[in-house]
């Protein structure tokens, strides 16, 4: 056992040494850094940086934006503030961006890029994105018919009660490989010129021969040209005769040749049946009463062909 009344005293015993001031000495001997260094060796990292300091946002790189949950296909996200922007809408509402990109004059959607051309067209009818989508897919694949494909569907959207409804029948038809936007056929072209087709006529008649076996076209070509040819008015009677194409059916024999019909003229040239012999007008009550009874098929008195004429 140690006395302690012989610490420092000569030839007493030195008391042992403290290990803590030997630390000390050596932190003493250390710069500030390598003392900072020490604190924070335990803490599995430097510190993070104070508040206020320029993080990854400040590096120049633009802030992701993500689409609020929610929201339908084709909403679009602006690129220019990261407003979500509905599909309806062509305009972002905060900064009032186009939907249409900046480098590009193609539109911008979620799903892919929409040519200009159908876009413009679908706009004019108001057609739902999806519908949009799915004809700019169909018409990647119709470069060489483009303009006339585009132009046929306006036509037909114009006189569509639905046009939308019309453009979902028109790409099915696309899908099947039955749309025509032009019938090049020259049995068509001859129909066209020789009875001056109007082009309601001549648009319905394309679209139901395309649909048709070129046994069923070969029949419905000749059967056609026998009824224009008794027929005044080739326009009209080709709308009569749009369902029995429709169903597939037989036109049967055409009827008498009418006054004013190609066959009419044939044979009796382009005189004025109104004026030449001598009849005063005669002539044309009777066409009229003539024309009446083709189209009816019910014979009537000649006052009340009178009394229409003179209407």
């Amino acid at each position: 056992m140690t006395n302690p009344d012989l610490f420092g005293q000569p030839g007493g015993q030195q008391p042992p040494p403290n290990p803590m001031m030997g630390m000390m000495g050596n932190m003493m001997g250390m710069n500030p850094m390598m003392m900072n260094a020490m604190n924070q060796g335990g803490k599995g990292g430097p510190p993070p940086p104070p508040p206020g300091a320029p993080g990854d946002a400040g590096k120049g790189g633009p802030v992701e934006q993500k689409p609020l949950p929610g929201l339908k296909p084709g909403d679009w996200l602006c690129p220019a503030c990261g407003q979500n922007c509905f599909a309806s809408k062509f305009q972002c509402p905060r900064c009032g961006r186009n939907k249409r990109g900046e480098e590009t004059d193609v539109y911008v959607s979620e799903h892919g890029r929409i040519h200009p051309d159908i876009q413009e067209l679908c706009d004019e009818f108001y057609i739902e994105t999806r519908h949009i989508e799915k004809l700019n897919q169909l018409m990647k694949d119709r470069h060489d018919t483009w303009v006339e494909d585009l132009k046929k569907l306006r036509e037909i959207m114009e006189e569509a009660r639905s046009p939308c409804g019309m453009l979902v029948v028109k790409m099915k038809e696309m899908e099947d490989g039955t749309f025509v936007a032009i019938n090049r056929d020259k049995r068509m072209q001859h129909l066209k010129e020789k009875f001056k087709l109007d082009r309601i006529a001549e648009t319905r008649l394309s679209d139901i021969l395309a649909r048709c076996s070129d046994e069923k076209k070969d029949e419905y070509y000749h059967d056609l040209e026998r009824h224009f040819e008794c027929s005044g008015k080739p326009s009209a009677t080709a709308m009569l005769l749009m369902k029995k194409l429709a169903n597939g059916e037989p036109l049967g024999p055409p009827g008498r040749p009418g006054p004013g019909s190609w066959l009419d003229r044939q044979k009796n040239g382009d005189r004025n049946d109104r004026g030449g012999g001598g009849g005063g007008g005669g002539g044309g009550i009777q066409n009229a009463f003539e024309a009446t009874a083709e189209v009816t098929g019910v014979a009537i008195g000649e006052a009340t062909v009178v009394a229409i004429v003179t209407l």
